[in-house]
């Protein structure tokens, strides 16, 4: 099984680390962050809720929100191309 780290590392050879950054930058505050702290701060689910105030199942729901939102922003971008 894949980890999060080689799916970034699929995800940026495919869409290039400058459309990553714009279309992550695009996305609604809260969305980025819960992103940015699991992926790239590499926090759990119960860490990021404790820093944020928040349960780790909401963590997990607004980084599946997140995540479904970077989706269509890659696509924006790969499609400008």
């Amino acid at each position: 099984m894949e980890d999060k780290h080689e799916k970034g590392e699929f995800l940026i050879s495919q869409v290039g680390k400058g459309n990553l950054r714009k279309a992550i930058e695009s996305l609604p505050e809260g969305y980025k962050t819960i992103l940015l702290l699991y992926h790239f701060s590499d926090l759990t689910h119960n860490q990021i809720g404790d820093l944020l105030g928040i349960d780790a199942g909401t963590s997990r729901s607004q980084l599946s929100k997140a995540r479904i939102a970077l989706k269509k922003a890659v696509g924006k971008y790969l499609n400008q191309n």
